[in-house]
């Protein structure tokens, strides 16, 4: 089980914690360029609206986006150089997702690697258990005729 002698967790462990594991997360921010065109429409709808053609806008909106797309590249290649998840990260992710979320995508994983005793856990590994657990646990949850239930009547 995870260690939950990690310490007093911080808002900014929790906000990449949560990140790093939802949908979004494994996209990568080159992907951001398709926002870009809307930023610039923010900027000049702002343009627009104070009647007064300026730089600042257009400034402020690409170093916006830089500074996101940076820290994303930097978050991205810290995980590539740390690849295995800690006990503080498994910590942040238990609270960020729940502990219901967090205790059925570690089933999972003991399910897919159960048999080998070299395995670490693993930050992607867990990621994508997250959203196997949560795609069970809104199925579980989700209205109408499930298949098992209609092959019995």
């Amino acid at each position: 089980m995870i260690d939950r002698r990690t310490g007093s967790l911080g808002l900014i462990s929790l906000l990449v914690a949560r990140w790093e594991v939802s949908p979004l997360g494994m996209i990568p921010s080159a992907l951001s360029l398709l926002c870009l065109p809307l930023l610039f429409a923010a900027a000049a709808v702002t343009q627009v609206m104070f009647d007064e053609p300026s730089k600042i806008p257009v400034i402020a909106t690409l170093s916006l986006w830089f500074s996101v797309v940076t820290f994303d590249f930097g978050r991205g290649m810290w995980t590539l150089a740390n690849p295995y998840a800690s006990a503080r990260w498994l910590h942040a992710v238990r609270a960020a997702v729940g502990v219901d979320v967090a205790d059925h995508a570690l089933a999972h994983l003991v399910t897919c690697y159960g048999e080998d005793p070299e395995y670490v856990i693993k930050r992607t590994d867990m990621s994508i258990a997250i959203q196997v657990a949560k795609r069970q646990q809104h199925s579980r949850q989700a209205p109408g005729v499930r298949l098992v239930d209609y092959q019995h009547s």
